[in-house]
């Protein structure tokens, strides 16, 4: 999808230059759990001991990445089963697979019979 609308062309904007910010989003199927909110807390710490890793994955460039990621519990622990990573920059783009590999690798509280969906910054 990066592909398809970085290589997109634009109309110029009138007066200078522009920057564009949509997100995007999908809806759960009908019948499924909707994910409960958990707030960043429940993730910094864990993702702290891997502060090392993340910060070998930021070749591209610095800047925080902005990361959304749903949690089941198996066997009562926590495990990321979907992850998704917005970068800092363009050129921060290319490290998003490394850091998604990081995320994925968190060990983090069980969040119960519910699946959990969390966002933060790393």
């Amino acid at each position: 999808m990066l592909g398809v609308l970085s290589a997109t062309q634009w109309p110029l904007p009138d007066g200078g230059e522009a920057e564009v910010h949509q997100s995007l989003g999908f809806d759960a199927p009908p019948g499924g759990r909707v994910p409960v909110e958990w707030s960043p807390d429940k993730v910094l710490a864990a993702a702290g001991k891997k502060s090392l890793d993340v910060a070998s994955c930021k070749k591209h460039g610095p800047g925080a990445f902005q990361i959304t990621a749903y949690v089941t519990a198996d066997h009562g622990v926590g495990h990321i089963v979907a992850a998704g990573a917005a970068a800092p920059s363009l050129a921060a783009a290319a490290d998003v697979d490394c850091i998604l590999g990081v995320v994925r690798s968190l060990k983090l509280p069980s969040p119960g019979s519910a699946p959990a969906k969390v966002s933060f910054s790393e």
